[in-house]
């Protein structure tokens, strides 16, 4: 029994230790393609990758849980001919560095306001989806001078109390050994995994989606880094919302919420009418066929969201 016991330990150590050793000494796999190159642009020491298309008044697109620019390719075509419109990729998801920043909804809010400052964006109306509605809230409840009003689709508003701790995310999120153990299960399990939860989300949008948009996706999100920051994320999402949520009522820009009426979350479905009767300037519109992508599924209920905050802004101060 001693010798197994020893060997069981002998066997623990030496898994962390190739775990440790694979996660801090093995190149981050950050090759992946995308149909936008964009530009890059250094914030505090993380390479961001961004977008820029159109010209007019400015728009920041925040993606959700896992995304990247390229869940806005059918929306930024049509908005960008009225605005200026600004994708990115937030830290550590696709072309953007920082994976080991521990980035939660905290630090990407911060940095999504760094990103507005140093591309000199101004009168900002900030459209988040998912988790990036949360980073959205998060930037709404500091009252941002620059940005105007917010657009949050199918945000994540409040904190789940009855969910069971997310203990494959709390394991993997270990700064020690986390991306080795990632590193391990992307040979066995992770890509099916990704699928599996992406396929849930995305089913109720089937008919709206591009052809292939499970594989593609599968393909820029089934890596080591964005798995990391993705477990870092979800394992302060509860107490991160908790300790914000309190300040919803302070909100004073104008904010649209789009959930769809095919949502499959139904926590997201009952964070939208609990921020509805909280926000004291909020309009709040369910949408017929759309499920969580509402980008895809009506991209022009979120054009025509930002437009009606867009519009009485500049007719209030006097401008086109």
């Amino acid at each position: 029994m001693k010798k197994f016991l020893l060997l069981l330990l002998l066997f623990a150590v030496l898994f962390l230790t190739g775990a440790y050793l694979l996660g801090h000494y093995y190149a981050p796999d950050l090759t992946i393609t995308s149909p936008y190159s964009g530009e890059s642009i250094e914030i505090d020491g993380v390479k961001i990758r961004y977008l820029q298309r159109g010209s007019g008044p400015d728009v920041v697109l925040i993606h959700g849980s896992m995304g990247n620019i390229e869940d806005w390719e059918r929306l930024i075509p049509a908005l960008s001919k009225s605005y200026r419109v600004t994708a990115f990729d937030r830290i550590g998801h696709g072309f953007s560095s920082g994976y080991d920043r521990f980035a939660g909804i905290t630090v990407n809010a911060v940095m999504a306001r760094k990103l507005i400052d140093k591309l000199n964006l101004h009168d900002v109306v900030v459209v988040g989806h998912g988790y990036g509605g949360s980073i959205a809230l998060r930037m709404a409840v500091e009252h941002s001078e620059n940005i105007h009003g917010f657009v949050l689709l199918a945000p994540v508003a409040y904190p789940d109390e009855d969910a069971d701790l997310p203990w494959l995310e709390w394991i993997v999120s270990n700064p020690y050994v986390g991306l080795g153990l990632i590193r391990m299960g992307n040979l066995f399990f992770t890509k099916s995994l990704v699928r599996e939860r992406l396929i849930q989300a995305s089913s109720a949008d089937n008919k709206s989606l591009p052809e292939n948009f499970v594989e593609n996706r599968v393909s820029l999100w089934n890596r080591s880094a964005t798995l990391y920051s993705h477990a870092q994320q979800t394992v302060r999402l509860n107490s991160e919302l908790q300790s914000m949520s309190g300040r919803y009522a302070s909100i004073q820009r104008p904010v649209r919420l789009l959930v769809g009426e095919n949502e499959p979350s139904i926590d997201i479905v009952a964070g939208v009418r609990r921020l509805t009767a909280s926000l004291p300037k909020v309009k709040s519109l369910d949408l017929p066929n759309c499920g969580h992508y509402i980008q895809y599924a009506n991209p022009q209920a979120v054009i025509h969201a930002i437009d009606s905050l867009v519009i009485p802004y500049y007719q209030r101060i006097g401008g086109t």
